[in-house]
């Protein structure tokens, strides 16, 4: 019997996926015990290797702007179980966290099969948006497609696939066409599928599958936004299905993707009256989007960027963007990586415009901090290993002026920890 919200966390953490087989059938039998929850649901699906955040985020600012009540489902979370599950950007309530995992484990008790942490986290979104009587649903997979939970839904109303990468090869395959396809699994007959424009090889498998399945399938191509300006203060961009310009209120020059995806799937929920959408909730939601821990200005003069690129695709975003804003100025990193990730790769690119990488390890999972500043070392750079977050923080802006700038990168549980970090006024601001 799950009494308050910490027993609720322990419980919902308890049961991990790594030794689990991969499938729908732990997922669909809690559903069932719980009478479906998923199936009243209007959902637009979304997969991908980096982007799906961003674009989720947009997607639900532009429907709230409409007036439509809209769930939004997405991991990992940065702070707290609670930021995956939102309901018009609220997250869900520690009381109805306990209440939902108490009826979840209810259920669970009558399976041989206990449920996962992201399995018991999807069913509590499901009950949770079906409370709230959800207009619209934005529905983020893990880090999967085919047999990823959040594909027990059958009847999406669209399905969307941000860019496709090299990333948990582990488990998803250790090439881009393997990957695209388990990604690609979220499709469904009938349902159209929106993905952005991106490589041959991920582009022909998404392609496949929809003709095979009788899916309608839209590229989303990132030329038809033409950026007029780009600042701290976002993107201001220009496209033809917009009657105005309008300056989106996201940084960082890998954000035209998903901004790109986004309208063309706004777009057509608009053609097909999906949704009651105009080009006024349109602009208005674009305005007002935001997302934590995707090129996030937590702190100006000197500049403190946290960044949740975990992987050499979204690194690469990122140190382009940073390079396109800050010209020729080095950076003073943060850094902390998974040994499961592409560590030679992310450093790889982070080293480009490096002056000095404070390393930290913030997950069990973790590279040594010690590991990493040796690996940081052999490229060239200044590497100081760090014992915590807090300490990086305070060493990196005890060598900067007001002039310079401190990024974030390489983990989303570093931005997690360094964006707690600032809310609670953790770290004094010596500098230079």
């Amino acid at each position: 019997m799950i009494r308050n919200y910490d027993e609720a966390v322990a419980y919902i953490s308890e049961t991990s996926w790594k030794d689990k087989k991969k499938g729908l059938e732990r997922i669909g039998k809690l559903c069932a015990l719980l009478g479906n929850p998923q199936d009243g649901l209007s959902c637009i699906h979304i997969a991908g290797t980096n982007g799906k955040g961003s674009t989720a985020a947009i997607l639900d600012s532009v429907c709230r702007s409409a007036g439509l009540t809209c769930g939004l489902f997405t991991s990992p979370h940065l702070e707290k179980y609670n930021e995956r599950i939102r309901v018009n950007g609220v997250d869900i309530g520690d009381d109805e966290f306990v209440s939902i995992a108490s009826t979840i484990e209810e259920a669970a008790q009558k399976m041989e099969d206990a449920p996962t942490v992201f399995e018991k986290l999807t069913v509590m979104g499901f009950i949770y948006f079906a409370q709230k009587n959800c207009d619209v649903v934005i529905l983020e997979t893990g880090m999967g497609g085919e047999f990823d939970s959040t594909n027990i839904i059958e009847n999406p109303i669209m399905t969307v696939i941000t860019n496709i990468g090299l990333d948990h090869t582990a488990e998803l395959g250790d090439t881009l066409d393997k990957i695209a396809l388990t990604k690609a699994g979220i499709v469904k007959k009938g349902v159209p599928c929106v993905s952005i424009e991106q490589s041959d090889e991920v582009m022909n498998v998404i392609r496949t599958i929809c003709m095979f399945i009788d899916s309608p399938c839209v590229f989303a191509k990132k030329s038809d936004v033409r950026v007029i300006s780009s600042d701290f203060n976002g993107i201001r961009i220009m496209t033809s299905s917009l009657s105005e310009p309008v300056t989106v209120s996201l940084c960082g020059e890998y954000q035209i993707s998903n901004i790109a995806l986004a309208l063309s799937v706004i777009r057509l929920l608009m053609v097909t009256g999906k949704l009651p959408i105009d080009e006024s909730d349109v602009l208005e939601g674009l305005r007002n989007v935001s997302w934590a821990a995707r090129f996030e200005i937590m702190k100006r003069n000197p500049y403190l960027i946290v960044d949740g690129a975990h992987n050499p695709h979204g690194m690469r975003g990122l140190v382009d963007s940073l390079k396109k804003l800050f010209l020729t100025k080095q950076i003073s990193y943060i850094t902390a990586i998974n040994k499961d990730k592409d560590v030679d790769g992310i450093l790889d690119i982070l080293s480009e415009n490096a002056l000095r990488v404070y390393t930290v390890k913030v997950d069990p999972r973790g590279a040594e901090a010690e590991e990493l500043a040796e690996k940081i070392k052999s490229r060239g750079i200044n590497a100081i290993p760090c014992e915590s977050v807090k300490m990086a923080l305070e060493n990196a802006f005890s060598h900067s002026d007001l002039n310079d700038i401190v990024c974030c990168a390489g983990s989303l549980y570093l931005s997690g920890d360094v964006r707690k970090l600032i809310k609670e006024n953790g770290v004094k601001w010596k500098t230079l």
